[in-house]
């Protein structure tokens, strides 16, 4: 009996969180990972730039005009400005159960405003004060720090 393997999809936006996780995704990609790019289609979103450089094709469908299938796994890059993708496939996810994730590439756009209705199953911070931040604003959303790939390696705080 042969296994599936989960589908990854990310979802970008701006184009600041797709310079942070598309180089670390490429990799995973490159050892065997299932990984399908979505760009939101507003005319705000610079992410497709990012991705184009790196050769990664991608689409502007939103959750429901895709054959997702049940052991999909979503990682949002969050925006300032794009935010409809972010907004969308974070409340399918939810709806169905399917663990999203947000890399979060600034402090505070995870916790604005206008991204409070959704919420992820865990929020990626770039340092200690976006975490401290999203523990304020988000409590008793999961969270990790993993960095600013575009950054390299910050100083401890």
């Amino acid at each position: 009996m042969t296994s599936r393997r989960s589908v990854l999809h990310v979802v970008l936006g701006d184009a600041g969180a797709a310079l942070d996780v598309a180089p670390a995704l490429l990799k995973l990609q490159e050892q065997g990972v299932e990984i399908e790019w979505h760009v939101d289609p507003s005319p705000l979103a610079r992410a497709g730039r990012v991705l184009n450089q790196y050769g990664i094709s991608y689409d502007m469908r939103g959750p429901r005009d895709y054959d997702l299938r049940d052991d999909a796994r979503v990682i949002v890059g969050t925006s300032t400005k794009a935010i409809g993708f972010q907004l969308e496939w974070t409340a399918w996810a939810n709806e169905k159960g399917v663990p999203v994730w947000w890399y979060d590439d600034l402090y505070v756009n995870s916790c604005r405003r206008d991204v409070m209705g959704v919420c992820p199953d865990k929020i990626l911070c770039i340092a200690t004060l976006g975490q401290s931040i999203v523990r304020r604003l988000r409590p008793g959303t999961a969270t990790a720090i993993v960095g600013k790939g575009s950054f390299g390696a910050l100083p401890s705080e």
